[in-house]
């Protein structure tokens, strides 16, 4: 597969938010994806052509038979959209690593991204500020202003 434009996906302070959270009903604790930032994803994914590698810590159940997969997946499918690889995994709290490790191994990358709540403290030294797009888990995660960002970088 030919990866052209690449977007490295954390879903917690990105595709959900305290503040979604927070407005959610009390008996819908299972629903953990906010559907309008799903849609908002969908919109960078739609202009750019990009496709979605999880550096998320939900990588873990990547590629995996259990409910939270399944559910990210069929939350991403219903705006046509799959996650093609995960990060590798080094170390949860080095995150710019295992990026600059998963780009490295992938000579064909036009340009990339890393939506993210968090500036993880190697993010610097593996070169990720220039292609962070940084959202706010305790605001309202993904918006349009990071949409456009976002869109901005990958098709440079």
């Amino acid at each position: 597969m030919t990866i052209i434009k690449t977007i490295f996906l954390d879903v917690d302070g990105v595709i959900n938010s305290d503040q979604y959270f927070a407005k959610r009903a009390p008996n819908d604790k299972d629903n953990d994806i906010d559907m309008s930032k799903v849609k908002m994803l969908a919109n960078i994914v739609s202009a750019t052509g990009a496709v979605i590698v999880l550096s998320s810590s939900w990588k873990v159940f990547f590629n995996k038979k259990n409910s939270l997969n399944d559910y990210l997946n069929n939350c991403l499918n219903k705006y046509d959209m799959t996650i093609i690889d995960r990060t590798p995994n080094i170390n949860m709290s080095e995150r710019g690593r295992e990026i600059r490790e998963w780009v490295n191994t992938h000579e064909d990358i036009e340009s990339w991204i890393v939506l993210d709540d968090e500036i993880f403290f190697d993010y610097k030294e593996f070169g990720i500020m220039d292609h962070l797009v940084k959202t706010n888990f305790y605001q309202e995660g993904l918006t349009q202003k990071h949409v456009d960002l976002a869109i901005n970088i990958l098709n440079k």
